[in-house]
């Protein structure tokens, strides 16, 4: 099984930290971000890909192409115009079921494998109504049935919601639609792009109790 990590954003909020470091190398503790990623990757992912832009020669220079016996592929982002677009850049390279993950975002081991054994599936988190990460809404079934900032998320609920972390398992047939432009950046969108296909198929809702989201040097301290 296939893993895709997009990294090749600039971590501009990051300030100094990454004037000279892609965010994904970043460390925490005694690793970068990217390597508590792969190293947490179960053993069923045997090849990871990596959606390299700013200075993506680093990473390249530090995983090679094996790193704890999985392949590394790298595919060069040029535009950086949104996790659609950073995604759609891999997709020669895709087949059968897949992870698509952050590059920045730290998970948990248990998150990678539950979500590496469905076919369609978000991992979202349980956050209190004040936090604001981006939300997941669903339906009186369950079911997805947007995605929503947590702004607006607020202004329609009074208790706390499922953040999403950025994790998908997705298949193939993704491809099959086309990318949807955000409304507001020119940017292309996976989240907006995945609400396409809700009502063909059925994507699971996997709940996690670990997610670390770094946006700040404050996240990271």
């Amino acid at each position: 099984m296939q893993a895709v990590i997009l990294a090749a954003g600039k971590g501009k909020r990051m300030g100094n930290l990454t004037l000279d470091t892609p965010k994904p190398l970043l460390k925490y503790k005694d690793k970068s971000l990217l390597h508590w990623k792969i190293d947490n990757l179960p053993d069923i992912i045997d090849e990871v890909i990596l959606v390299v832009g700013y200075l993506g020669e680093n990473i390249k220079k530090i995983f090679g192409d094996i790193y704890q016996n999985k392949k590394i592929y790298y595919v060069q982002d040029q535009e950086i115009r949104g996790t659609g677009k950073a995604l759609w850049q891999a997709r020669d390279l895709l087949k059968g079921n897949f992870l698509v993950m952050m590059g920045d975002d730290l998970y948990s081991k248990e998150a990678f494998l539950n979500a590496s054994a469905e076919t369609w599936s978000l991992t979202v988190k349980k956050v209190p109504r004040e936090n604001n990460s981006s939300r997941i809404e669903l339906d009186e079934h369950g079911k997805l049935k947007n995605f929503i900032t947590a702004e607006k998320y607020r202004e329609k609920y009074n208790d706390e919601g499922y953040a999403f972390t950025g994790l998908y398992t997705l298949n193939q047939d993704v491809f099959k639609y086309p990318l949807v432009k955000m409304k507001k950046k020119e940017e292309w969108g996976l989240p907006q792009t995945l609400l396409q296909a809700i009502p063909k198929i059925d994507i699971k809702i996997l709940e996690t109790d670990f997610w670390k989201q770094i946006t700040t040097p404050e996240d990271l301290k």
